[in-house]
């Protein structure tokens, strides 16, 4: 059965809507547009038809008083020599390839999308109609959160014998025609099937008398199938027309592109472990737990209980980033050189934003599957005009419990508990289950010692360091990014390591031998003064060292030692822990420079979990996944350009919120409050 459908979308702008007709097919159509004129004289800026080959867009603007407008696609189409209706399989109209304005109507069989916009009673009224039969799978989206009106399926192949066709040159059936087109009862003038003559009322025309009704139902629950199909709740869809959008972000092409893809000039910025307390507070440079070997087999402990750490405390500080500008202050204070302005960043991000562009940016518009994130990711534009700031949206923690399908769910970019279910092993569970991964790290990595601190009564305090997150920048595709990631865990530095190219130097440890942050290989009995940061909400207090970048280390546990290094709406996996988490491993290695990743084989044995086998992957063990993925990230690159054009287009004095809903365009969305964003003090830092 063919998947593809016709996508239309419709988004409001200054000077009326905004609609994008998608052809998601894998073959070409003519799409057409024909308004009534006797009920309406406002007409979209577009031709009253195209020509559209496979996966491409058509994007216009339709006035917001449009009245009984409709838009269909036609089917194997030669208006050569016949400019009539006939010209098409499907869909023709008298005109050819421009439908006349007057008469240009659709020849049945057709799947018509049909709006009336900005009606009396202040609704938008659209649906997706097969009154007049079916020849083309179809969608009609918006970026508002209305209701979707579609019949997605494709009808031709089953439809029943007597409404079957036209068929193409292959023999191909390329319609379904509707019991009234097809003339069932003999008389279309009087048809229970047309709703006609004696049946012309709702009363006189149920679904019942209709003809192979159930069949269009049951297949296209969304759609209009016959003239009062009003009464069955799914087929007429509204919405307000005073919900407005601003403009819309399309997922690039994925044609070929030889451009190398490698990540140069990489340097690391600052670092810093979370300290566990309730007022948010970090070390600076901190330091990664150290990986400790172990024997194998080994059992994974599930009563460990709580995570390391609830970062909803780090949320109080109501932007994130500033932690990542303090400790990038903190770690280049000793450069006398360095000014972050001087940088020339683009892009400014925590690394776990990237893989969810990276799965619009590969969708093609196509629905992203089952376990493909919708999200919402707001930006800010620097003063500069250059910088774009992007901030993972965070549902209001009073909804995390309770959030409904409409609500986008946002996760920490830390240790937190598991969202999946421990699978039951008929044993009781008396602690929360955190999650394997976060089992494994526990069990396999030192504990960090105590940092002894003293507060500003001059008290001493204890403070415990958990998650280590470190700041990266470097030049990928054409943009200069400043990337955050948390680092699971660094390898011993008294075992031996491999050799690191000059050009990967971290000169980060240059700037901290000019600072007095010394070595702490064993925790230091003085006392670190805990310092508020000058207009921050943030305490930090000077612990830990520069870590070179090739000790660092992420580790996954990967049931049976399978890594999906990257999955698409097409990979077939059976896991669904995998797809959910497992799907971005090599877009997370790569982004974030980290070098090294240790896998852990997890398999049960008679209820209990072991880690079986380790594998550790670098670079160059990646060569191959890197060359099959490329695309991706050139795709993604291109993506990071248009939201950073729309936010140039509509200034720095407000963000903007970029949404995607798991298929389709990217819509964008002003924000009118900067509460909860970074300052424009901290936005003139770069």
């Amino acid at each position: 059965m063919m998947k593809s459908t016709v996508l239309l979308a419709f988004v409001g702008s200054a000077l009326g809507r905004t609609f994008t007709v998608y052809n998601a097919c894998p073959f070409t159509i003519w799409p057409a547009v024909f308004t009534d004129l006797n009920v309406g004289s406002a007409v979209p800026s577009v031709e009253t038809g195209w020509e559209a080959a496979a996966y491409t867009k058509r994007t216009f603007t339709v006035p917001d008083n449009w009245k009984a407008g409709r838009i269909w696609g036609r089917r194997n189409c030669n208006f050569s020599t016949n400019p009539g209706p006939n010209s098409c399989l499907t869909g023709g109209c008298n005109g050819g390839l421009l439908c006349d304005s007057h008469t240009g109507t659709g020849v049945p069989p057709a799947s018509v999308a049909e709006w009336t916009l900005s009606a009396s009673d202040g609704l938008d009224w659209y649906d997706v109609s097969l009154v007049d039969g079916y020849n083309l799978p179809m969608s009609i989206t918006n970026n508002v959160g209305c209701e979707v009106a579609s019949c997605a399926v494709d009808l031709g192949p089953d439809c029943p014998a007597a409404l079957k066709g036209p068929y193409d040159s292959s023999g191909f059936p390329v319609g379904c025609k509707s019991a009234c087109f097809a003339n069932l009862d003999g008389n279309q003038a009087d048809s229970g099937n047309c709703c006609s003559g004696s049946h012309n009322t709702p009363a006189t025309c149920p679904p019942s008398g209709v003809q192979y009704y159930s069949y269009f139902k049951d297949r296209c629950p969304r759609s209009y199938v016959y003239a009062y199909d009003e009464s069955s709740g799914t087929a007429l869809w509204t919405c307000p027309a005073s919900k407005k959008a601003d403009s819309t972000i399309s997922p690039p092409s994925s044609s070929p592109d030889n451009t190398p893809v490698e990540i140069t000039n990489l340097k690391a910025l600052g670092s810093y472990n979370w300290i566990e307390d309730e007022i948010p507070t970090i070390a600076i440079p901190g330091r990664p737990a150290v990986w400790k070997d172990q024997s194998l087999p080994i059992r994974l402990r599930e009563d460990l209980g709580a995570p390391f750490f609830d970062e909803n405390i780090a949320r109080n500080i109501g932007f994130l980033l500033e932690t990542d500008l303090l400790a990038i202050e903190v770690s280049q204070a000793g450069d006398p050189e360095f000014d972050l302005s001087k940088e020339n960043i683009d892009i400014v991000t925590n690394r776990n934003s990237l893989p969810k562009l990276i799965k619009f940016a590969i969708s093609g518009g196509r629905y992203g599957g089952k376990y493909t994130d919708q999200f919402r990711i707001d930006a800010q534009l620097a003063p500069n005009g250059r910088t774009v700031i992007l901030t993972r949206y965070e549902i209001p923690r009073r909804n995390q419990q309770t959030h409904g399908a409409g609500q986008l769910e946002q996760k920490s970019n830390g240790p937190q508990q598991s969202t999946d279910s421990k699978p039951d092993n008929g044993r009781a569970q008396h602690k929360p289950f955190i999650g394997f991964d976060h089992i494994f790290e526990r069990m396999c990595t030192e504990e960090l010692a105590s940092i002894h601190a003293t507060d500003s009564s001059g008290s001493d305090v204890s403070l415990r360091p958990v998650g280590y997150h470190r700041i990266v920048r470097y030049d990928l595709l054409g943009l200069r990014l400043l990337v955050r990631s948390r680092v699971d865990c660094m390898q011993s530095p008294l075992r031996p390591q491999l050799d690191l190219p000059e050009a990967e130097v971290d000169s980060l440890s240059k700037a901290l031998e000019k600072t007095n942050l010394e070595p702490e290989p064993e925790p230091s009995k003085a006392s670190a003064p805990l310092v508020q940061g000058e207009d921050s909400q943030v305490r930090y207090v000077k612990f830990g060292e520069h870590v070179p970048q090739d000790l660092l280390m992420d580790i996954k546990l990967a049931p049976n030692g399978k890594v999906n290094w990257y999955s698409d709406a097409s990979t077939t996996v059976s896991s669904k822990l995998i797809k959910r988490h497992r799907n971005n491993v090599y877009p997370q290695c790569f982004l974030s420079q980290t070098p090294s990743l240790r896998v852990a084989t997890r398999a049960t044995v008679q209820g209990q979990d072991f880690v079986a086998q380790l594998k550790t992957y670098d670079t160059n063990s990646l060569t191959t996944e890197h060359e099959r993925q490329a695309q991706k990230f050139r795709n993604l690159i291109s993506v990071l350009k248009q939201m950073r054009q729309s936010l140039q287009m509509h200034g720095s004095d407000f963000p903007l919120a970029f949404v995607w809903t798991q298929r389709g365009d990217m819509t964008v969305h002003h924000i009118e409050e900067k509460t909860k964003y970074l300052s424009d003090k901290g936005l003139g830092k770069f």
